[in-house]
């Protein structure tokens, strides 16, 4: 490997050698919003224990460092973690870039925290080679949670919104004190039972029918349940454009008024009738749009949930 002498500027040495002194003082690197990030190498010998990469493009995750305990990877569109070794890593976090799920995570033996933000297709069993005690896969498409069974040193679990049925796997993890199942479609609640050690539990917005099992367990120091499914934003949305429609159902009704009246009025009268029809058909040219475009969404929505 080439020297640092060799790989850099004489004045990117000078703000390297400067930026270490800075470190030292906290152990800490924070870099944020750099649009062109190609080589984080020169970090391989600086002595920080966290690093933090923030919505930072075009990294090329090349790292080789002892001292490094926590890294941070935030919506920095890195694809795999084969060049990063970090031999004393204990808390992992990605959040939001595009790493396929055979992306070498399995090679940090030292971790204990791991948190996966929005990955599709996640493939569990490169999780459960690792001795995390700690894992949250918020916003991840599991749907099969079969193998967080084999976890069993897991005290805090995650899995907001991410497309859960069934919880009844969970059962094996005794040694769980904290669950988040929120954001779910959830029916039943009866494998919680067999976690006794569980204090904190977040349950809300998914289809639970009963909440017996919360209440009479024995060390509950807080839950939150509720019996309604949050609604959608596209559903919201959804129901404003309706109502937008049906403020404009109005004007086809005040037409229909005015056909019965017209042989009453007058030249002039029937001069303002005009004015007003056309003004009635500018505003229904959007309205047909509307309508269509309700419609082509409408059909959309109910296409999808099907598939679902």
């Amino acid at each position: 490997m080439k020297n640092i002498n060799e790989l850099y500027t004489h004045e990117e040495q000078i703000m390297i050698k400067k930026l270490q002194k800075d470190i030292q003082k906290n152990k800490t690197l924070h870099i944020d919003k750099i649009h062109t990030l190609y080589n984080i190498e020169f970090m391989n010998n600086f002595d920080i224990e966290e690093l933090i990469i923030n919505s930072c493009r075009n990294v090329v995750p090349k790292l080789n460092n002892q001292y490094i305990k926590k890294l941070i990877f935030n919506e920095c569109v890195i694809t795999d973690l084969e060049f990063i070794l970090l031999p004393n890593l204990e808390v992992l976090e990605l959040r939001d870039n595009q790493l396929s799920f055979g992306m070498h995570i399995n090679q940090f033996t030292t971790l204990r925290e791991l948190s996966l933000f929005s990955y599709r297709n996640l493939n569990l069993q490169l999780i459960i080679q690792l001795k995390i005690t700690k894992l949250n896969l918020r916003s991840c498409s599991v749907y099969n949670i079969d193998s967080l069974q084999f976890l069993k040193q897991l005290t805090k679990l995650s899995l907001y919104n991410c497309y859960l049925f069934d919880i009844s796997h969970l059962k094996t993890l005794v040694n769980l004190k904290e669950l988040n199942i929120s954001e779910n479609k959830i029916v039943y609640l009866e494998p919680l039972k067999e976690l006794k050690q569980i204090v904190v539990l977040n349950a809300e917005y998914n289809q639970i029918v009963d909440i017996s099992v919360i209440k009479n367990h024995p060390n509950f120091s807080s839950y939150n349940v509720n019996y309604q499914t949050k609604p959608r934003r596209q559903d919201v949305i959804f129901a404003n454009k309706l109502r937008d429609i049906n403020s404009q159902m109005a004007s086809l009704r005040i037409i229909s008024k005015l056909h019965s009246d017209l042989k009453s009025k007058t030249y002039k009268e029937l001069q303002n009738v005009d004015c007003f029809l056309q003004q009635i058909c500018r505003i229904n040219k959007q309205f047909v749009v509307s309508i269509i475009s309700l419609f082509q969404e409408l059909s959309t929505q109910l296409y999808c949930q099907d598939i679902q």
